[in-house]
Formats: structure tokens, sequence, C-alpha cells
């Protein structure tokens, strides 16, 4: 595999002798290019743990106005006027919904759910079937107002939040990971048939998918260094030269 990464990056007329693998090889290379870009998730993903920083921020930003109101936690136990409970109050943060008493019912808002109830925090995952409740004790908000918006109050909040989130971190970021396994996936492969579609050398389209499939190896370490330094163009730079690399293998057939 090494030797054909190597081709497909550094000499791409020469992709043209792999064109008689089995199709075991042509899709365990495939897979070895979809791991590729999705390091940077990866990488990402360990980085941090509990809520990463643009989420705290997000919630930090916006607690005022999405979390807060007119009631508070006293001894362990939310006190909030009926009024208010068909109030629907939540802050959404990737595919955490955050809320009060009630959350969207859309199905993405069940993703992952924690719920500030009458009796404790609870957390639910469609991921797993899980379902725990945390007391406010153990997450150091008894005899928290909702109605404090000072610094000091909104990062208690984010401590006692994150507690939660750091007890189930493991399956967030599995699907995470997951997911964007499976979108790199897709994104490789449309880009592999939209390549051989468009390349003009005449023969069989399933041969010059096979030649694409060693040709996309350029666009996948491009956009793995796009994702790490943030530079957008590299994507397209990517297109660019697995088209290229696609024709330079095609026409290596014609002259043979």
């Amino acid at each position: 595999m090494y030797t054909r990464f190597k081709d497909s990056l550094i000499t791409p007329s020469l992709i043209v002798k792999y064109l008689k693998d089995k199709t075991s090889v042509i899709i365990s290379y495939f897979l070895i290019l979809v791991i590729i870009i999705t390091l940077p998730i990866v990488i990402y993903e360990v980085s941090y743990t509990g809520l990463s920083s643009s989420q705290i921020n997000k919630l930090t930003n916006e607690f005022t106005n999405n979390i807060s109101g007119p009631y508070e936690i006293i001894d362990n136990k939310l006190e909030i006027d009926p009024v208010y409970y068909d109030l629907v109050k939540y802050l959404e943060l990737d595919y955490y919904t955050i809320g009060i008493i009630n959350t969207p019912s859309g199905f993405m808002d069940y993703y992952f759910r924690v719920v500030f109830t009458e009796n404790g925090v609870n957390y639910s995952s469609l991921v797993g079937n899980t379902n725990k409740t945390y007391s406010f004790n153990e997450l150091g908000l008894n005899n928290f107002d909702f109605n404090n918006y000072s610094n000091a109050n909104i990062e208690r909040f984010v401590k006692g939040l994150n507690i939660v989130i750091k007890d189930n971190q493991a399956q967030y970021k599995m699907m995470m990971v997951l997911g964007s396994f499976i979108a790199n996936g897709f994104e490789l492969l449309i880009l592999a048939l939209i390549i051989a579609l468009f390349n003009r050398h005449i023969m069989p389209y399933k041969l010059k998918f096979k030649l694409s499939i060693y040709a996309i190896s350029i666009y996948t370490v491009l956009s793995f260094f796009g994702v790490i330094f943030n530079l957008n163009i590299l994507n397209f730079v990517g297109i660019i030269m697995a088209s290229i690399y696609l024709r330079k293998a095609t026409q290596k057939i014609m002259v043979l």
C-alpha cells in the first residue's frame, strides 16, 4: 500500500500498473484514504476533554438570552414558577442540547440532551440509549441563581455542566469521529466518481474509476493539511490536481 500511495502522490503516470488490482485491494486503499482525511477530527477530539473552547465561549455569550431566567436551585431542588413550565429555554452546542425543563422535540435535539429538571440534571443520549440524572449538589450547583448574569456565576454553571459532559464524552467523541469518517468516505467516493466521469479518454468507466481512487490520493493529502492549517483553498487545489493526475494516468495507457 505504501508503494501505491507514493506513486499516486509523486508519479501519477505509474498508477496504471495497479489497474488490475482486485476489488478488495481498491477498497482497502480507499479506506486508508478515508482514515487519513479523518485524522484531523480525531486529533481535535482527543485534544480536549468536556466542552470544547468554542462551545464554552458560545455558552458563556448566550447564557443570558438562552438559559437564564427567574428560577433558581434551592436545597438541591430547581425552584421554578409553574407559569414557566411550558417555556422552552435551551441552547444548542453542536450535537448537545442544553435546556431548562423543556427542550425542542426535533430528532436532532435528542442526540445528546442535558436538561435541568426539578430534581437534578438529566443527561440522555440516543447513542447507547443512555439516561442518567445528576444531583445539583454533586455538580456544585446547589443554591444557583439563573437570574445572576455575573461572570463568576456563568463560570460556575459551565463548570457544573462540564462534569456531566466529561462523564459521558466518549459517546460524543465516538459519534463525531464516526460521523466524520462516513462523511469523508462519501466525499472521496463522489470525487472519484466525478473525475472519472469527466475524464475524456476513451476507456471503460469502470477502469477509469479504479484509477481515480488512486488519483484522489493527492486530494486526500492536501485536504488533510487544509484542515490542519485552516486553508480551505487546498481542497480546491486538490480537486484540480486529482483530475490532472487521472488524466496523466489515462494518457499513459494510450501511449502503451
